[in-house]
């Protein structure tokens, strides 16, 4: 009986880690669609058939580039393209903003 509960108990700790780790995943996705919404980012890209056709649509770009590009694009978009109508976040967005939307958006695959 012993053995049975030690492993309802293992089980049971699985269960809450996994459940901590997607509500966690939810708030790191509210807190970069947040920026993303400060940042304006859906007036010029679609995500998930929403939003503007003036930039690409990211609803795939996690499968399309690396977290590296993405990085890149957002702080300096004119380094992949120098005709780029996007502007520069590096000084309107912090890092930990840039990596929160470059993981939500390196994760959509």
């Amino acid at each position: 009986m012993n053995g049975k509960r030690a492993l309802t108990g293992l089980i049971l700790v699985l269960i809450i880690i996994a459940a901590g780790s997607a509500l966690m995943g939810c708030e790191t996705h509210a807190q970069a669609k947040a920026i993303m919404a400060r940042g304006k980012c859906l007036d010029c890209h679609t995500i998930g058939g929403k939003g503007g056709s003036v930039g690409p649509n990211l609803t795939n770009v996690g499968g399309r580039r690396t977290r590296d590009f993405i990085v890149q694009q957002i702080k300096s978009p004119q380094s992949h393209n120098p005709n780029t109508a996007m502007p520069s976040f590096a000084g309107r967005m912090t890092d930990q903003e840039i990596n929160l939307v470059t993981d939500y958006l390196a994760g959509m695959k």
